[in-house]
C-alpha cells in the first residue's frame, strides 16, 4: 500500500519510515483510557490489496480484535440495507472532529455543521452493523475466501 501511495502521489519511498510510524500509530489502540467504536464495510474485507497470505494475516488481525472486545468494531453486511451511504471513510474524534482523507489532501473538520452530518451517518450506519460472533463470522468467511480465488496477486 505503501509503495503504491509513493507512484500516485510522486513522492520519496520510505517504506520502513512509514511502517513504523503506522506501528507506533496502532499503539493507541492499547490505551486503557481510549475507546474505540469502528465500522468497516463488508465489501472491504474482500479487496485483493495484497498478496493472499499478507490478507490472511490482515484478516486474522481483525478477528483477534474481535474476539478480544477491547475495541466495538462494526461490519456493515452487504446484504444489509441501510439508508446511508458514504463516499469516503471518516474518522470522527471525541464527537467533535472529524478527519476525512481524499485523494490528495487530510481535511480536518471541526464546526458543528460539518461534524454533525458525519455523526448522524455514523449512526445510521452503525444501526446497520453487526458485531460480535456474526462480525467474526463475515471476517472469516473473507479470509477463507482468499485461497480459493484464481487469477494474479496484485502488485
Amino acid at each position: 500500500m505503501f509503495r503504491r501511495g509513493v507512484r500516485l502521489h510522486r513522492v520519496r519511498d520510505d517504506g520502513q519510515r512509514a511502517v513504523d510510524a503506522r506501528i507506533e500509530r496502532q499503539r493507541v489502540l492499547d490505551d486503557p483510557d481510549k475507546s474505540f467504536h469502528i465500522l468497516v464495510w463488508e465489501p472491504a474485507l474482500h479487496l485483493r490489496l495484497a498478496p493472499d497470505t499478507v490478507m490472511a494475516a490482515q484478516l486474522e488481525y481483525i478477528g483477534a480484535i474481535l474476539e478480544s472486545g477491547k475495541i466495538e468494531l462494526g461490519v456493515v453486511p452487504m446484504r444489509r440495507s441501510t439508508d446511508v451511504v458514504p463516499s469516503h471513510g471518516f474518522w470522527i474524534f471525541d464527537d467533535d472532529r472529524v478527519l476525512v482523507e481524499t485523494i490528495g489532501a487530510e481535511l480536518c473538520l471541526t464546526e458543528e455543521n460539518a461534524v454533525e452530518p458525519y455523526r448522524r451517518v455514523f449512526s445510521a450506519l452503525s444501526s446497520s452493523a453487526v458485531r460480535g460472533r456474526a462480525a467474526f463470522e463475515l471476517v472469516e468467511r473473507a479470509r477463507r475466501g482468499l485461497s480459493g480465488l484464481e487469477g494474479p496477486e496484485p502488485r
